[in-house]
């Protein structure tokens, strides 16, 4: 269900409710405008294969749902990485289980990008408060990939609070990128992307015989030292954490010092 065009809605116990479809311009379309979903033929616009709405949290007060994309839309510069940087962030109405869920915002978010200008795609996000969201980003290094050595896996935050709403205009129609060839319309407003905290930090885990990169036998710790203010930052960041260790099922603990 993760990479599908298409969000379920779900009951506790696992029984459909609805689904829920984005706008046109992240449906999978071919050149005809049909959907394709085939995982021969690529289609011509909406999400990349293989980068659909990965990230996905929940703000109770609000009944509010959010769903980002894990990189650019292909008409939004989708197709390669030096291009796909500017994801969707969609947030639909669940206030009432008996209708559709209705789109109520839509905004763009700003991946981080590498010293090659490659965006590092992002793997889940976190409600933390109104507009604010924990954000996993990472390249594609690591154990198990063509690179051993990682050089971003970060927990990192974004505010909405000043970005463009896009939902309901021009935008969601394929035919009206907000980023050709990667370059942002200039009318938008993207939402503002900090770094927080390093997965990676170059401290710690030598002294517990860790290393990032190269071959190695038995299971990583992940050692981080941060500083977290308010405090409350640490329940958001223990859920996030082990978001993290249940994707990097490699990970035999997380060790967090707060300075």
């Amino acid at each position: 269900m993760r990479n599908n065009h298409q969000r379920e809605g779900l009951t506790s116990n696992g029984q459909l409710i609805q689904p829920i479809q984005p706008p046109r311009a992240i449906l999978p379309l071919d050149a005809s405008g049909h959907l394709n979903l085939s995982s021969i033929t690529g289609p011509t616009t909406g999400r990349t294969g293989n980068k659909g709405f990965e990230g996905l949290t929940y703000d109770d007060n609000t009944k509010t749902l959010y769903a980002m994309l894990q990189s650019a839309t292909i008409q939004d510069g989708g197709s390669a990485k030096t291009t796909n940087r500017y994801t969707r962030l969609l947030a639909f109405n669940l206030a009432n289980p008996i209708i559709t869920p209705k789109l109520v915002r839509e905004w763009v978010v700003p991946l981080p990008q590498s010293s090659k200008r490659k965006a590092q795609a992002c793997s889940e996000i976190h409600f933390i408060s109104p507009g604010i969201f924990l954000a996993l980003s990472r390249d594609g290094n690591g154990r198990g990939g063509d690179d051993a050595k990682s050089g971003y896996k970060q927990a990192d935050l974004f505010s909405i609070s000043k970005a463009t709403d896009i939902h309901n205009t021009k935008f969601d129609d394929p035919a009206n990128p907000i980023s050709p060839g990667g370059v942002l319309d200039p009318s938008i407003t993207p939402a503002e992307y900090v770094s927080f905290v390093n997965y990676l930090d170059k401290t710690q885990p030598p002294r517990f015989g860790l290393h990032n990169g190269h071959t190695f036998s038995g299971q990583p710790l992940i050692i981080i030292t941060c500083s977290i203010s308010p405090l409350a930052f640490l329940d958001s960041l223990s859920i996030f954490l082990r978001v993290y260790c249940t994707q990097y099922r490699n990970i035999m603990g997380v060790f967090v010092f707060v300075e």
